[in-house]
């Protein structure tokens, strides 16, 4: 009886974790350092590919719940639709005006500068 509590009152010993083994740079070629690079960027991500077919997925899900939900609004709610139809195309417009604007900026700022670094020099 007395060497069963003995070893319930051990407590597990935990082993440390395993350490990849040491290899010495210096001592691979050029292609074994290549393949080594690769085989640990391959395990870093693993299941990477899956989050990509996940995302893809719910994308397309939620495209087509999204065209139904428009489509329905369209027949039940006709002149709510129009009225949010005609917002939505002022805002686009409005952000595509935005848009051009600040391009046509910056491409302004760039020549003035670029004809100031020219007379400078």
């Amino acid at each position: 009886m007395a060497a069963g509590t003995a070893a319930r009152k051990a407590a597990p010993v935990l082993e440390a974790p395993p350490q990849q083994e040491q290899l010495s740079h210096t001592k691979l070629s050029a292609e074994d350092t290549w393949n080594l690079q690769q085989e640990r960027m391959y395990k870093m991500h693993r299941g990477h590919d899956s989050m990509h077919v996940e995302m893809i997925l719910i994308f397309l899900c939620v495209l087509v719940i999204a065209q139904i939900v428009l489509v329905q609004w369209r027949q039940r709610h006709g002149r709510s639709y129009n009225i949010g139809l005609q917002m939505v195309s002022f805002d686009l417009q409005t952000q595509l005006c935005i848009w051009c604007c600040g391009l046509l900026g910056d491409h302004v700022y760039n020549v003035w500068i670029q004809s100031v670094f020219q007379n400078q020099s």
